[in-house]
């Protein structure tokens, strides 16, 4: 074989390895980083969520159709905002650490609605003692169950499963389309606030604007009313505290408040490239089946969007009845539905 043939045949080979790793590198990009949400659905439900779809998926989706039958509206689904088109519901919990503090659970459980068309985000707050029903959930011999210890029970009973992380956040997931009728896409699991604190130091202290002020004693913790810059163990201390069931709502308020600072934090340009490191760094206490694609669309549009319009809202006081021990007793589950529906649904 003559040098030049042997030549071009390395080269093609080159070529062709390269190919299969570009391939590789961009098939791991859009991949889960983690276990995908197994929510069972009823197959008559009518209110299913918009998928997101890449800008290589709008493409694909379109080039199959003649161009004399192509409407406006798959015109218009073909222009992405950030890679990315249509709506994703993500489910976040936070769960907290100190156990011996009963009930035990999540503290923080939200549904965040992002829309990519319409270049908005919705985020609404469950009361961690929101008393749901658990129909799914049965044969770990409950039927009823406070929304943030669901999450610590079904933890308990899988442990030591390697995979009890997720049934629990699944649950969550599960427990929320069986009283909601609201799908979440996705998960952010957050198994551990200790490892927040740490995260927020690594990225740097974030921005807050205090709606109330603030003052724990025992904690050590004083917030005036106002902006104010914060490390990652102020955040966690500023967040947690919760002295009263129906003081349940202030908390709320204060955790959306560093949540808002997060989320604009990790879509600054300068933190976006760091976030898959960030990602392989704390993966064992935060867990997500969003691809990094997605976390890098989302990110976008974090940043596209004013912060002062992200929407936030949550279950209102006046729904629900605070019993003893801080159970929240929906007053009318039907009215609470249409609600969370109303804000959901396509």
């Amino acid at each position: 074989m003559k040098k030049a043939t042997i030549y071009q045949v390395i080269i093609g080979l080159l070529l062709v390895g390269l190919l299969i790793s570009a391939v590789v590198i961009f098939l791991a990009y859009q991949r889960p980083l983690d276990t995908p949400l197994e929510v069972v659905v009823d197959e008559t439900d009518t209110q299913q969520p918009t998928q997101v779809s890449t800008s290589t998926q709008v493409v694909q989706a379109t080039t199959s159709v003649p161009e004399a039958t192509a409407t406006l509206e798959e015109t218009e689904e073909a222009e992405a905002v950030c890679g990315m088109t249509g709506a994703m519901n993500i489910l976040i919990v936070a769960s907290d650490n100190n156990w011996w503090v009963t009930p035990a659970g999540a503290d923080a459980v939200r549904l965040a609605r992002v829309d990519f068309d319409k270049q908005e985000i919705l985020v609404y707050a469950l009361p961690r003692d929101l008393l749901v029903d658990t129909p799914s959930y049965e044969d770990y011999g409950f039927d009823r169950i406070r929304l943030g210890p669901l999450y610590y029970k079904i933890l308990q009973a899988e442990k030591p499963d390697k995979d009890a992380s997720y049934k629990a956040v699944n649950a969550v997931a599960q427990t929320i389309y069986d009283n909601f009728g609201v799908k979440a896409d996705y998960y952010i699991d957050i198994r551990g606030t200790e490892d927040l604190s740490e995260i927020i130091d690594d990225i740097g202290k974030i921005e807050i604007d205090v709606a109330k002020t603030f003052e724990d004693e025992d904690l050590g913790v004083g917030l005036s009313s106002g902006v104010h810059k914060i490390d990652g163990e102020t955040a966690i201390l500023y967040m947690r505290p919760l002295e009263e069931p129906d003081e349940e709502w202030n908390r709320i308020t204060r955790q959306n408040e560093v949540l808002k600072g997060l989320v604009q934090k990790l879509a600054d340009p300068e933190i976006l490239d760091d976030i898959p490191a960030l990602y392989a760094k704390y993966n064992d206490t935060v867990a997500t089946d969003l691809s990094v694609e997605q976390i890098v669309g989302l990110a976008c549009l974090a940043d596209k969007v004013d912060f002062e319009n992200i929407q936030l809202k949550s279950v209102s006081k006046n729904m629900v009845t605070v019993e003893s021990q801080g159970v929240m007793l929906v007053d009318d589950p039907n009215a609470l539905k249409n609600e969370i529906q109303g804000y959901f649904s396509n």
